[in-house]
């Protein structure tokens, strides 16, 4: 049975934009990220799935190639653990290392053959000095309400396909232990259910160049783990004059399922199209916006 959810669209003088729904909806924010509890190396592993264990943020260097693809460079000078605050891995490291990473496609032929689906980006992974021992991979299942029962993590070389069973699972990231280095990310079942999960809706407003033309707001309905920066990065090549809107963007959503934009201005002043989006939980090279609203005169001025 298909669900529909309305949500309230207001703009106001500083063009935020508030969302509700008959969903819970909530805002998160990052946990503040404490420094590393001395720990031997030996019991890294054990540790890192210890409460006690405490996480110590790193935002990596970026550089992008000439068809703006980011790859991320984490110079570890010491054993623990580490989160990128850019794609929300994490490193559990055994000795010092550079850690080099990116997103690549899914092979999604490959995956179809095993009966799987994507759950989050693929990470090519290198590190020279094989210094790091475990990986948190970010997905978006909701585990507090039973979701997560099909999620594995894929590793992908070139030698083919082969799918890890987390040893743990919380209800942010997939535990698993590692040796070699090549391609991570999180997978399901092709056929299992239509769970709702954590999502994002992400607002990106283009104001007009004369007052009395028409601006516009891109409505966005993401998978939580998705690699935020990049999605940035492709707006901001598309439309330079266009700007993001920071707003309590985390919510829960129903893959598959119907969902509309309502607002509350008047009809001759603005355009919701389409008039109903379907939520794609699955992880793509690139998205599409869900919903724009054409605004045809600055609310601003009224």
């Amino acid at each position: 049975m298909t669900k529909n959810m309305s949500s309230t669209n207001t703009l106001s003088q500083s063009s935020h934009v508030q969302l509700s729904s008959t969903d819970s909806c909530y805002l998160t924010r990052s946990h503040s990220l404490s420094s590393l509890t001395k720990t031997p190396i030996k019991n890294l592993i054990q540790a890192a799935s210890s409460p006690e264990m405490r996480l110590k943020g790193f935002t990596p260097g970026i550089t992008a190639d000439e068809f703006d693809d980011e790859t991320y460079l984490f110079q570890c000078s010491s054993a623990g653990l580490y989160q990128c605050s850019v794609t929300g891995l994490v490193f559990v490291m055994q000795a010092e290392g550079d850690v080099v990473y990116r997103t690549v496609p899914w092979n999604r032929r490959l995956l179809a053959q095993h009966h799987k689906k994507p759950a989050g980006p693929l990470f090519d992974i290198k590190c020279q000095q094989q210094s790091v021992c475990q990986l948190h991979l970010p997905h978006c299942e909701l585990i507090s309400t039973g979701g997560g029962q099909f999620l594995q993590v894929a590793h992908v070389n070139d030698e083919g396909i082969e799918f890890i069973n987390p040893h743990k699972i919380t209800e942010s990231h997939a535990f698993i232990n590692i040796t070699g280095f090549s391609g991570y990310g999180n997978v399901k079942d092709e056929d299992s259910p239509p769970d709702p999960v954590q999502a994002l809706v992400l607002l990106f407003y283009k104001s007009p160049v004369d007052p009395d033309l028409r601006s516009v707001l891109t409505v966005f309905m993401l998978p939580r783990n998705i690699v935020f920066s990049k999605i940035l990065r492709n707006r901001k090549t598309s439309d330079k004059t266009e700007r993001y809107i920071e707003t309590s963007s985390h919510c829960k959503l129903h893959p598959k399922q119907v969902y509309t934009l309502v607002t509350d201005l008047e009809h001759d002043l603005i355009k919701v199209q389409p008039k109903e989006a379907d939520f794609d939980e699955e992880h793509h090279e690139s998205y599409f916006p869900s919903f724009q609203v054409v605004l045809k005169k600055n609310p601003h001025r009224y």
